[in-house]
């Protein structure tokens, strides 16, 4: 999903899957010489079905720039204040910027289970990448975002398998409880049924900033699967 215009509803390159909009949502400047959605603290995006067809491991991939900073820690469940939603599933997991900046990952497939970064937090009005991974042997969540200088990590095992399909997913609030708005830029949403490595996916990007770590070393991209490319 680029968000490079605000048509209703937001398409993806790949399938027929789309993303219905709630409220207002405008576009800013993104990442690739094109549109990022702006998402005002009252609106959303939640799909019809399922982004992903098959069982098993996955990732899901965003660059966000949230307008400040908020003052709430993280929920799955309708509680007081309003951490930022990135995305999620419903009934699954749901990832957060919180109080700090810190990113928030919770999931309840096998009882609540809740975990957060805590160091080099999320700058306010600036683009950063965060990828979800599920790793289907484990099984178990990563969640990690970077601004320019490596990826900072944290993760849960779980003790049975997720499955996603069939679910709706949601961008930027958790529709189901009405709550938890996002406030700012969200662009380049991907989604791919398979693990990838966050750091190729900065590279797939054209993320300038991640030159320093390969000048003078040889390296080794990811390439794309379109099957998998949302």
């Amino acid at each position: 999903y680029a968000f490079d215009d605000t048509a209703l509803p937001f398409n993806d390159s790949v399938s027929d899957t789309t993303l219905d909009k709630g409220g207002v949502v405008e576009t800013e400047p993104g990442l690739l010489n094109s549109k990022a959605a702006v998402f005002n603290g009252t609106s959303g995006a939640e799909s019809s079905s399922s982004l992903i067809g098959t069982d098993g491991s996955f990732t899901v991939n965003a660059w966000v720039k949230p307008d400040n900073i908020p003052d709430d820690a993280g929920s799955i469940q309708a509680v007081p204040g309003e951490p930022y939603t990135v995305f999620g599933v419903n009934q699954t997991f749901v990832v957060q910027i919180t109080d700090g900046g810190d990113v928030f990952l919770a999931t309840n497939v096998t009882g609540l289970k809740t975990t957060k970064t805590s160091t080099d937090a999320i700058p306010a009005d600036e683009w950063s990448m965060i990828t979800l991974l599920y790793n289907e042997n484990g099984p178990g969540l990563t969640v990690s975002y970077g601004n320019g200088v490596g990826q900072k990590s944290s993760s849960l095992s779980l003790s049975s398998q997720m499955d996603v399909t069939g679910k709706d997913w949601f961008v930027g609030h958790q529709p189901r409880i009405n709550q938890n708005y996002f406030q700012g830029g969200i662009d380049e949403l991907r989604v791919y049924e398979r693990v990838a490595v966050p750091f190729n996916l900065r590279r797939q990007i054209g993320d300038p900033t991640i030159e320093w770590m390969i000048t003078g070393q040889k390296s080794f991209s990811e390439p794309i699967n379109p099957s998998s490319l949302v």
